[in-house]
């Protein structure tokens, strides 16, 4: 079973990894995540899941649910974003974690550098995270010899171009 961490469980791309994770519930366990403002969707997402650790924007939604919902950890800011990237949970030795970016912004920066210091895979939706970092995020996947994928659909046609039996001589964005 693979550990999945996901970062914007409430946008585009946050949904569709959730409608993924709906359809494969034996492979794949929603340990943490982290939403924006849209409360009442995490609230949705809670009952269908039961993740173990989640992160909110706003101190007063922290608040809200820590008393809700006392089983789950709860944090909020840019602080639970990288808690929620790095939660930890005891588990079999051959379950995978997988951390998926899908904030929007450069808030996405500090969050994937710590799941990649965690030997986390990261698949990465952000494309601010790679234009701010780049080099820095390149070389701790190097470092910690951890997985980096892109997930965006434009970032992964580029990425299938440069990996295809051709060879690229020029690539324009």
């Amino acid at each position: 079973m693979k550990n999945i961490y996901l970062l914007g469980a409430t946008g585009s791309i946050g949904t569709q990894t959730l409608d993924v994770l709906s359809s494969f519930p034996t492979e794949y366990r929603l340990v943490s995540l982290s939403v924006g403002k849209n409360i009442q969707r995490l609230e949705e997402i809670i009952h269908q899941f039961h993740p173990k650790f989640v992160s909110v924007q706003e101190e007063k939604d922290y608040l809200f649910l820590k008393k809700k919902y006392p089983e789950i950890m709860f944090s909020f800011g840019e602080k639970g974003l990288i808690e929620a990237a790095t939660f930890s949970i005891l588990k079999e030795q051959e379950e995978e974690d997988v951390v998926i970016n899908a904030v929007v912004g450069m808030i996405g920066l500090v969050p994937t550098i710590q799941a990649i210091e965690h030997h986390r895979t990261v698949l990465l939706a952000n494309k601010e995270t790679l234009v701010v970092g780049g080099e820095i995020i390149m070389d701790l996947v190097q470092k910690n010899h951890v997985t980096l994928l892109p997930i965006d659909s434009e970032h992964s046609a580029i990425l299938q171009c440069l990996q295809g039996n051709h060879e690229v001589s020029k690539l324009i964005i």
